[in-house]
């Protein structure tokens, strides 16, 4: 249960409650456990005369009062004047710029997805009444993709909430294709291979369209007839990419983006090497996002139990080798993942650089703070904080896990213009 106590009570270990705003303080949160004498001297500095404090959540209990506090809550002091060169106000301002151009950075990202979802839509809705303007315009985007990703020093993975549920093909597709490119380069795949590789994961699942909807929504377990009519897809979809004129490297994705390593997959059963190289990048990609993804949005994984299922119990099912690229890629903790920091924060993880995984920029919770305008940190730029575990949905309330994610698909995207 949570008190007050006054400035003066404060002690190393002890965690805290502040009642300003995010922009009124110093601070990275507006609730932690005090680690330094610094860090009290700039609560006596803020003019603050008492904060709330968590008992539960404190190492130490508080100093005792210098002398006993009059009743009711007082209300903090105005913050005292700081001068403009400051250090704690200048990391402040240097914090609140960062947290401005990453917001821009994420309005930014969002609308690169929502053009690209809407152009890879479009693409699959025409591809029968004009199937030659549809297969110019998905090669001339893939390779505008490829040579982006091919050419940028360092890539960005960003996580975008959408409305959930995995009747819209196009979402997936794209997330394919993009985790796909982004192994593909990490694997030093020549261009030309990496274009038909997009391409193929774009189009892996067009075969589902001769698939009734009454089995793609199905929430409930598939009958064996219903599991025999959505395997069909796969040969499906190799007979409409051979009337479209798909190249064979294509059209060994569309065929065998199912199977498995250790021929436990479908349609054929195919094993290790008797895949296709590229289809074998698709599998893996395609797997990690319908356990992300899947139908019955119950069963829906966060980013990081999916990779460490992929990990620990299907390895025997993926090429190795694309496996370890994708996780090094996608970091311990991918886009879309629920984490708890050091200081017992609890966040979503927004973004992950290819080239630094293991500082990712968050989005925190924090009730204080409108969610249309959340606190957004880098944790590259916060050397006091870290993650100190994952979490699962069911282990966050339900108004904590709403402000951050909500039940949200979540889908992928790059940021490909300049910083």
């Amino acid at each position: 249960m949570q008190s007050r106590i006054s400035i003066d009570q404060l002690k190393v270990g002890i965690y805290i409650h502040l009642d300003m705003h995010w922009m009124d303080h110093p601070f990275s949160f507006g609730s932690f456990k005090i680690k330094s004498e610094e860090q009290i001297q700039t609560l006596r500095e803020l003019g603050l005369q008492s904060v709330r404090f968590d008992p539960s959540k404190s190492d130490v209990p508080p100093a005792a009062p210098a002398s006993v506090p009059a009743p009711g809550i007082p209300a903090p002091s105005a913050p005292a004047p700081r001068a403009p060169d400051d250090p704690a106000l200048l990391a402040k301002m240097e914090r609140q710029e960062r947290l401005r151009k990453q917001r821009e950075s994420a309005a930014r990202i969002e609308r690169q997805y929502l053009k690209a979802a809407t152009m890879v839509r479009g693409m699959q809705a025409n591809l029968q009444s004009n199937p030659a303007h549809c297969v110019a315009e998905v090669k001339n985007y893939v390779e505008l993709l490829a040579s982006q990703f091919l050419t940028e020093q360092e890539l960005t993975i960003h996580a975008v909430l959408s409305r959930p549920g995995s009747a819209d093909t196009y979402v997936h597709s794209l997330n394919v294709a993009l985790l796909s490119l982004m192994v593909a380069r990490e694997m030093g795949t020549p261009e030309e291979q990496t274009c038909l590789l997009g391409q193929g994961a774009l189009y892996h699942d067009i075969g589902l369209r001769d698939v009734p909807s009454r089995i793609l929504r199905k929430t409930d377990p598939l009958t064996s007839a219903e599991r025999a009519a959505r395997e069909f897809h796969c040969e499906a979809g190799v007979r409409l990419g051979q009337s479209l004129g798909l190249p064979d490297p294509i059209l060994d994705i569309i065929a065998q983006h199912h199977e498995f390593s250790d021929g436990t997959g479908y349609p054929n059963k195919r094993k290790g090497d008797g895949i296709a190289p590229l289809a074998r990048v698709v599998a893996i990609v395609n797997q990690f996002d319908n356990l992300c993804n899947p139908v019955n949005i119950a069963h829906a994984l966060t980013p990081h139990e999916s990779l460490s299922q992929i990990f620990t119990q299907q390895k025997t099912k993926f090429d190795a080798k694309v496996m370890q690229v994708l996780i090094r890629c996608l970091g311990v903790y991918p886009p879309g993942s629920l984490v708890m920091l050091c200081d017992e924060s609890v966040c979503m993880v927004t973004s992950v650089n290819t080239a630094r995984p293991l500082k990712p920029t968050v989005v925190v919770y924090d009730p204080a703070t409108p969610r249309e305008l959340p606190i957004i940190l880098d944790l590259l730029h916060e050397p006091e904080l870290n993650i100190s575990k994952a979490l699962r949905p069911a282990q966050i309330p339900p108004a904590v896990l709403d402000y951050l994610s909500g039940r949200s698909r979540v889908s992928y995207f790059f940021d490909t213009s300049p910083a």
